[in-house]
């Protein structure tokens, strides 16, 4: 059975059983620090960094045996996956291009309707 390690806010429900379905073991701890997302990886397949935690070369060195693929949810992935070392170690690095487009878009379409509203206002 395939591991998938998922750190940060817990996934929803519907998602684990989906994956759980397909045959992967999801473990899914919560924040981690760096030495525990290290213990954390020994065994696994993926790696879906979900909090703050920065995946650097020593967290990524310690997994290169079993750890395949490293995928950001979300943009801006640059900033928390040492992409050059798993590179080195032939881990894939992945992320969710569009993942908040939704979200970007009615946050500045509630900001323009708050300068609409600020205008008629003064």
């Amino acid at each position: 059975m395939k591991k998938i390690l998922i750190t940060g806010p817990s996934p929803p429900e519907d998602m684990k059983t989906f994956m759980k379905d397909k045959g992967y073991e999801i473990l899914s701890p919560g924040l981690l620090n760096e030495d525990e997302i290290i213990d954390a990886l020994v065994g696994v397949d993926a790696y879906i960094p979900g909090g703050e935690e920065v995946v650097n070369e020593r967290i990524i060195a310690s997994a290169k045996n079993t750890l395949k693929v490293i995928s950001f949810n979300g943009v801006g992935y640059g900033y928390y996956v040492d992409v050059t070392a798993a590179k080195k170690h032939n881990i894939a690095v992945t992320y969710v291009p569009h993942a908040n487009s939704s979200a970007v878009a009615e946050f500045t379409a509630a900001l323009i309707l708050t300068l609409m509203k600020k205008k008629y206002l003064l």
